[in-house]
């Protein structure tokens, strides 16, 4: 007997072969029959329209969700979407080990990935990776997570946002820390580095970590250093990593930025082909928008956010200071990514500040006429207002560009998700991106086949973590499944409005519960804090 049974259903399986026919049955959490038989009894039955696909679920491989877990368990954001598994901790900012000594400083960290969202009252006891994710099991979420180690919380809980080179004493507590994470079942490890402290970083420092990471069977997935002017050097940065160590490479949120530079596109696949060739694991992931998200201190050279944002806000009111960092601003020396070069004033607008609702939606270049300052003061003024946390959307690609990166079958999907509190503006690249693809990208542009953008939500990214139970409908396989009518799935989110519900995710089953049924959750807390295990998983 069955717990659930798809009749005659349409099945996308993962693969990319085509859409075929089939009787699926579930039991126990597993797919446990695809076949043309009919049993005799089942505990429901379920038949599908001609319409409506039966796909496995959708495996996000780059989230931003430890706070929000706390906020809401049911993930619901992701769930709308089809999502049944997240990977969170990405861009080297993560949730823990927490030193208390530095609690103001990784919350400082953290904050702009959490905007409105309040921190757990139990932050400040999750000092092991270990109890963190115990604390996530407590939580009963609707769907599967997993985590990385993040480089800037391990570097945070040594030695805060001090940009010095690491002692070998503090190289050694940070291997510890690292290596404590990836027993407790840690993805791997994620840098971000254009975010202090993860821009302080080294080759060694790196390398000495992801030999850890490797050891562990893990995944090491970078924010690259540059992904502009200097994207080719910073690809190629990613690619000794892997080859001094042997990790698997995963290249996050794969764009080229700046208008004039999609050029380097067809390079850095080339790139990652050749270090494939030579035995590499390189992979690549993208969401499917051609503006970013991030913070408006990123606009700042690395070397006054030493200190963290309270540093920085001490260092604007010396006026020394300040004309230096203008300068430095308006005049890269090549040492460090400044996201206005691709973007320009007028192509940043600011999404959120914790005290001037008035300036959301504008760009910089609009803020400094309506104040005749120069856009460089707009960037200090926001800041000091603000306690140097403004969340900024980014306009630095074309959308021929995106769908460029995305036709490649190197590419797979993820949201870069940032989940924000109620009433909180935020990228809609967290609420909308699956139906997106599968409504813009495939229904409406023909860029790839159905089954291909199937595959890159979901095999794809399995294959990426090792998780040989997920990502594929085959017998033997866990019942994370989704119901997708490709007829009419759609996002309905954008800019403006970016947590408008999408249309088209009929069903979403985690284990082989039914968690969303034609847009209402069911909370049936089936999802599982899942842990990596020498490349394996638990």
């Amino acid at each position: 007997m069955f717990d659930r049974f798809f009749f005659h259903a349409s099945i996308a399986d993962g693969t990319g072969r085509p859409v075929y026919q089939a009787n699926v049955g579930i039991r126990n959490g597993k797919i446990a029959y695809i076949g043309s038989e009919i049993p005799e009894d089942s505990a429901e039955t379920v038949t599908l329209s001609p319409q409506e696909v039966l796909c496995p679920g959708f495996i996000d491989s780059h989230g931003h969700s430890e706070c929000y877990l706390f906020h809401d368990p049911t993930v619901a954001p992701k769930l709308k979407q089809g999502v049944t598994t997240e990977v969170s901790g990405n861009c080297g900012i993560g949730f823990a080990p927490v030193n208390p000594k530095y609690l103001a400083e990784l919350k400082d960290n953290f904050e702009g990935v959490a905007v409105g969202v309040p921190f757990p009252e139990q932050w400040s006891a999750m000092t092991t990776f270990r109890g963190f994710l115990r604390e996530v099991e407590e939580l009963h979420t609707e769907i599967n997570t997993a985590f990385y180690a993040a480089h800037g919380a391990l570097r945070i809980a040594v030695k805060g946002y001090d940009s010095s080179p690491l002692t070998a004493e503090e190289k050694e507590r940070m291997h510890r820390l690292l290596r404590e994470a990836m027993e407790a079942g840690a993805v791997g490890m994620t840098t971000g580095f254009v975010y202090a402290p993860g821009t302080y970083a080294d080759m060694d420092e790196i390398v000495g970590l992801c030999q850890i990471v490797q050891e562990y069977g893990g995944v090491y997935a970078t924010h690259m250093r540059d992904e502009g002017d200097r994207v080719l050097s910073s690809v190629e940065e990613s690619i000794e990593v892997a080859r001094r160590t042997g990790v698997r490479l995963l290249i996050s949120h794969h764009k080229v930025t700046g208008k004039t530079n999609a050029r380097f596109i067809p390079e850095i696949h080339r790139l990652v082909n050749a270090a494939r060739a030579e035995g590499l694991s390189v992979f690549l992931d993208q969401y499917p928008y051609s503006a970013g998200e991030t913070t408006l201190n990123t606009t700042i050279p690395y070397r006054y956010l030493d200190g963290g944002n309270q540093k920085l806000l001490e260092r604007l009111e010396n006026p020394t200071l300040r004309e230096e960092i203008t300068q430095a601003i308006l005049h890269n020396d090549g040492t460090w990514q400044n996201p206005l070069d691709s973007t320009g004033f007028d192509g940043m607008t600011v999404l959120h500040t914790k005290c001037h609702p008035e300036c959301h939606g504008k760009s910089l270049e609009q803020l400094a006429a309506e104040w005749a300052i120069p856009p460089v003061e707009v960037i200090f003024h926001l800041l000091k207002e603000n306690d140097g946390q403004v969340n900024c959307l980014l306009h630095f690609m074309t959308e021929s560009d995106v769908e460029t990166i995305f036709q490649s079958p190197l590419v797979s999907v993820c949201t870069d998700s940032l989940l924000f509190g109620d009433g909180v503006p935020t990228h809609p690249r967290g609420y909308a991106t699956y139906p997106r693809i599968l409504g813009r990208f495939v229904r409406e542009k023909q860029l790839v086949p159905f089954e291909e953008a199937i595959r890159k939500m979901t095999s794809m990214p399995a294959d990426l973590f090792s998780m040989k139970y997920k990502g594929r409908i085959q017998e033997g396989m866990d019942a994370d499944l989704v119901v997708v009518n490709r007829e009419t799935v759609i996002d309905r989110g954008d800019y403006q409005d970016p947590k408008a519900e999408n249309e088209g995710i009929q069903m979403v089953l985690v284990a082989g519960e039914v968690v969303l049924d034609r847009g209402t959750l069911t909370h049936r807390h089936a999802g599982s804090v899942l842990r990596n295990r020498d490349g394996g998983w638990s």
